[in-house]
């Protein structure tokens, strides 16, 4: 379980079949407390079709240490079953688990549980990294005929014991769960969980700041479901464009911003003269930093997808990126993204978070 209500180390409810021995199951159900209801059912039926299930009320008891019971859950299940609703893809301890989920290697299986993603005509942009074709199952009313057995049957081919295969039919279509690749290419796939960071246009960024600077605090994060203020997905060679950062947290966190350009490479966006001190605050920012010589970012070609990755982590990275030469930002080799890796995953999972967004540059 996540929820953006609950704090590690507090004490859970315990349901009345907690077990006392057996702390492992071969599914985690990822959510948000607000779906709870939904998802004890969602449980039910799994149960009864034979498939064990880790959920936080029935494997944290009172006084336990929250984080490495969630660690210990994840890393002996066999799918992280994702359920996805307008609450989930806002909760920080959601995508904690996720982040945890890919860490060690864990198939992700999302799961619709409401119909917000599919009023908004899909996951937020970003989620396209994370999610290729219909990699989901929508596990909606009124009853759980239609999905249950795509479920089983996608659990079923995960090498989910236990399952009592009279539950579906052969014709059932199967998703298969998702496995996240390792290095820059998984780190985007993770990291897009979220809808925390977006490409504007110029004429758009007054009404995103209000009066205030470009680059400073702007006020609280938007609510649950809230469209991106002002997102623009397609630019033209040569035009100018401002990239919004939200800081939904509650303490000052460290920024370090990379861009994988239309050419493949990989630039450091922060620390550059772009944005020299990557000190967030809690709320939202627009870049460039007011520090910078460069009011704005410049698309450039070739044609093609321009990719953006944040990482904020609740200490400095302490990365030797800025350039040495004239250039605003700095091309990034095989080295300087393994130092990285290595020192981002050296982070602890709850001091750190990514996001990601991308936009189109055309002729």
């Amino acid at each position: 379980m996540a929820s953006s209500e609950a704090s590690p180390g507090a004490p859970r409810n315990n349901d009345a079949e907690s077990p006392s021995v057996n702390r492992t199951s071969e599914v985690f159900i990822s959510y948000s407390s607000r779906d709870r209801d939904n998802v004890l059912t969602i449980r039910d039926l799994l149960k009864a079709a034979g498939v064990s299930t880790w959920l936080d009320s029935t494997f944290i008891e009172g006084g336990d240490n929250y984080g490495p019971a969630i660690v210990d859950g994840i890393r002996n299940c066999r799918v992280f079953l994702l359920c996805c609703s307008a609450s989930s893809m806002r909760s920080r301890n959601v995508r904690q688990e996720l982040t945890l989920a890919w860490d060690l290697d864990r198939p992700i299986l999302p799961l619709l549980i409401d119909d917000t993603i599919l009023k908004t005509g899909g996951f937020p942009d970003q989620l396209r990294y994370w999610l290729t074709g219909h990699q989901w199952i929508e596990a909606l009313p009124p009853t759980s005929d239609h999905w249950l057995p795509q479920l089983l049957r996608s659990l079923d081919r995960a090498k989910v014991g236990g399952l009592k295969s009279q539950q579906w039919s052969a014709t059932t279509p199967v998703v298969e769960p998702v496995l996240h690749r390792h290095g820059l290419d998984g780190l985007f796939q993770s990291a897009s969980f979220t809808d925390q960071v977006w490409p504007v246009r110029p004429e758009d960024v007054d009404g995103i700041r209000g009066t205030a600077t470009r680059g400073s605090l702007v006020g609280t994060c938007r609510d649950i479901g809230a469209a991106q203020v002002g997102a623009d997905r397609q630019f033209r060679i040569g035009e100018h464009l401002h990239v919004v950062l939200e800081h939904c947290g509650d303490k000052n966190m460290f920024l370090t911003l990379l861009e994988r350009g239309t050419s493949g490479k990989v630039y450091a966006i922060c620390p550059s003269r772009f944005v020299p001190d990557g000190r967030l605050a809690p709320g939202r920012h627009v870049l460039p930093a007011p520090a910078s010589p460069h009011p704005t970012f410049v698309a450039s070609g070739p044609p093609g997808t321009e990719e953006l990755l944040a990482v904020l982590t609740s200490e400095p990275l302490d990365l030797d990126w800025m350039p040495r030469d004239r250039a605003p930002a700095r091309v990034l080799g095989e080295r300087e993204l393994e130092e990285f890796s290595r020192r981002l995953f050296a982070v602890p999972v709850d001091q750190r978070q990514a996001y990601a967004t991308y936009f189109e540059i055309i002729p």
